[in-house]
């Protein structure tokens, strides 16, 4: 279902309020995003079903509140991407970084798969894995962690895939995102 006129609205009001310019393909992509989402929903456990109804905000324009720490031009990795927060909105709305999704769960990963297609997002890609087991290569300027647990722990993990002078991003709570810089 494509966007109402007021989530049209509340994105632009979030856009203006952020700094952020949006294009109409970014906003139809946001949507597109938003009701994949809320129809995979109902097979598995991407948001839980009293955030259904708030995925645009709650979860969308939430993990959109990090654009503005990311650099031009970026390759970065989302660690346990889950349903693709904050991976894809980030991806949708900066189309000059490269985005990886690191998900663990193979039907979570079937969706970002299908959602990667969907949304025709080029700077996309996914690797099928847990945080422990992949190679530490200090391949990326940045990453992403939303919505995980023992962030200590992992923020150890991650700095070994982060080169020097890169970002980790953690998403604090609803709104707020800190830059640990590496």
């Amino acid at each position: 279902m494509p966007l109402s006129f007021l989530e049209k609205k509340t994105i632009e009001i979030w856009a203006i309020e952020h700094g952020i310019a949006f294009g109409a393909e970014q906003v139809k992509k946001l949507g597109q995003y938003r009701d994949l989402i809320v129809s995979w929903s109902g097979r598995m456990n991407l948001v839980s079903r009293a955030d259904i109804p708030h995925v645009l905000t709650h979860h969308i324009l939430d993990s959109l509140g990090a654009t503005s720490l990311i650099p031009s031009g970026s390759h970065a990795i989302d660690i346990g991407s889950g349903a693709g927060l904050p991976g894809i909105p980030l991806a949708i709305a900066r189309a000059d970084i490269s985005m990886t999704l690191l998900e663990s769960v193979h039907k979570k990963v079937v969706f970002l798969k299908e959602a990667l297609r969907e949304l025709s997002l080029a700077n996309v890609t996914i690797i099928e894995g847990r945080l422990e087991t992949i190679r530490r290569t200090k391949a990326y300027d940045l990453a992403t962690i939303r919505a995980l647990p023992r962030l200590d722990i992992l923020i150890v993990i991650v700095q070994e895939l982060i080169r020097p002078g890169g970002i980790i991003i953690y998403y604090e709570k609803r709104g707020i995102c800190r830059g640990i810089h590496v």
